[in-house]
Formats: C-alpha cells, structure tokens, sequence
C-alpha cells in the first residue's frame, strides 16, 4: 500500500517534470525563433 502510493507520487512527478521541461524547452524555442525572425 505505502509503497504503492509512493511509486504513483514518483511517476506523477517525473510526468509533471517532463511536461514543465517539454513547456520550457518550448518556450525557448519560441523565443528563439523570434529572435532569429528579427
């Protein structure tokens, strides 16, 4: 049970760091592209 919740806890946290790391890679890329676009 303990062990269980715990290896959720792990996999929603390594999907929420993935997800914010997908979004800022993103928004660098964006931004970039603007630069360059300038």
């Amino acid at each position: 049970m303990y062990f269980d919740l715990l290896q959720n806890t792990f996999i929603f946290y390594k999907m929420k760091m993935c997800f914010i790391s997908i979004r800022v890679s993103g928004y660098f890329f964006t931004a970039g592209n603007r630069m360059v676009n300038i």
